[in-house]
């Protein structure tokens, strides 16, 4: 009698398990399909709706069942809900939920470094609830948004080839030897990840091949910048080397895009303020203690320990996500509930204010502003936007209205055989590769020394 006593509550369990599935299923499915107004699929309706029903009615008819087949039952039962626990622990630790950057990270502190993932400045933008954003970190000194990575640490950049790329960060956090920054810069770069150097080794990014020909080049260049945050770089840094060429890399692809969002930060847009400044040069301290406690903080968020690995396990989810089983269908892309409306087009005012300004930053010191027009992957896949190439012809009329020397890179890119070539990834967007760098570092050099840069 007792056995069978045990044997009624492996069951009840079992049931009781099957129906919390279905409800986790069914709040699950309201809360992120129902109110984004999709279906599920037939595969969700059948494995996460029907299933955990009839298994729950099932285990619940069983117990008026001959003690025999509550037995078998029972024990099959744990037998297979233990399999597949274990099933999914094994595939847990063989498929490593960590982004690839963040193993790497950990590869190399396990060697004994104390290495960090790259910052993008962009990403530390905390939304609020007026719909814009505050700076990246808040401190007992108040708001201070970084535009760079911690200062002298190996910093995992990318990786688009299968090998990853790391450098040393320099004293200010940014992608230059250490004691860069006390020679005489006579060239400093801003840009986004491309002029960051995404995805190649230093010494072959196309500010480092420039600085190699040419004079000592510092780059600012940070993944995601868009022209305010490049306007803050030239405005926190560039007094520091007062150099002779600000080297503007504009990339057609997201730039205009990205400072939609910038003229929404809480101090970006007050780098249109000759004036203004964070004091960031010297703040770096703050900047390396901030930094060091956001990047941890979601190192371990992305780092799951036994605890949870154990509740996925229980939930199966690795072996639903390797198998494909999901709830619904992919969702499409969708704005948050508190997303602005996009606007009608890239704001062109606001990017000449933001030039200008930064041409002005640079006159201060008697340098010279050039704009170098990078193209995107998406125009040689033919992917591009409709309006890519309008949008080309507005900016260089533009920068010839300010004045401002352009060197464009579109002609050198489309005359190649195989534009594609230049790219780490043929087929989809990437960044370019070594040869596409040293393309840019040629046109660039051809330039400033035939004057036409100036």
């Amino acid at each position: 009698m007792k056995r069978e006593g045990v044997v009624n509550l492996i069951l009840i369990l079992a049931g009781a398990a099957a129906l919390a599935a279905l409800g986790y299923a069914l709040q699950y499915y309201y809360r992120t399909y129902h109110l984004a107004g999709r279906d599920p699929n037939f595969i969700g309706i059948s494995i996460y709706f029907s299933l955990p029903a009839l298994a729950a009615a099932f285990f619940f008819l069983s117990l008026r069942s001959s003690p025999k087949f509550k037995a078998n039952l029972a024990v099959l039962s744990l037998s297979a809900g233990l399999c597949l626990v274990l099933l999914d622990l094994t595939a847990a630790y063989l498929t490593d939920p960590r982004p690839p950057l963040l193993g790497e990270v950990e590869r190399l502190r396990e060697l004994g470094e104390k290495a960090f993932p790259r910052v993008i400045p962009r990403r530390l933008f905390r939304l609020r609830e007026d719909n814009t954003y505050a700076p990246g970190i808040t401190d007992p000194q108040g708001p201070l948004q970084p535009l760079g990575g911690i200062s002298g640490v190996p910093t995992v950049l990318c990786n688009e080839t299968g090998r990853f790329v790391t450098y040393l960060s320099d004293e200010y956090g940014f992608n230059n030897p250490p004691g860069l920054a006390g020679d005489k810069v006579r060239i400093l770069a801003l840009g986004d990840s491309f002029a960051h150097g995404f995805c190649v080794p230093r010494e072959k990014n196309f500010v480092s091949l420039i600085g190699q020909k040419l004079a000592p080049a510092y780059n600012l260049g940070s993944g995601g910048n868009g022209p305010l945050l490049e306007l803050a770089g030239l405005r926190e840094y560039g007094p520091l080397f007062r150099p002779e060429s600000v080297l503007w890399f504009f990339f057609e692809g997201n730039d205009l895009k990205n400072l939609e969002t910038e003229t929404l930060h809480a101090l970006l847009p007050k780098y249109l303020d000759p004036g203004f400044s964070q004091g960031l040069a010297s703040a770096q301290e703050r900047i390396d203690r901030g930094l060091g406690l956001f990047l941890e903080r979601e190192m371990a968020r992305a780092n799951p320990g036994f605890g949870r690995r154990l509740t996925s396990a229980l939930m199966l989810r690795n072996l639903r996500r390797l198998l494909g089983l999901g709830l619904a269908a992919p969702p499409e892309p969708q704005k948050s509930a508190r997303a602005l409306p996009a606007p009608a087009g890239p704001d062109l005012p606001l990017f000449k204010r933001v030039v200008k300004e930064a041409r002005e930053t640079a006159a201060s010191w008697g340098g010279r502003l050039i704009l170098v027009y990078l193209p995107e992957q998406q125009r040689f896949l033919g992917t591009s936007r409709p309006t890519m190439d309008s949008e080309r012809e507005k900016i260089l009329a533009l920068m010839k209205e300010l004045d401002i020397p352009v060197v464009d890179l579109v002609p050198a890119f489309s005359v190649r055989p195989d534009p594609l070539a230049l790219f780490n990834l043929h087929d989809r967007p990437s960044h370019y590769n070594e040869a596409g760098h040293a393309l840019v570092a040629r046109e660039v050099l051809r330039a400033l020394n035939s004057g036409q840069g100036g």
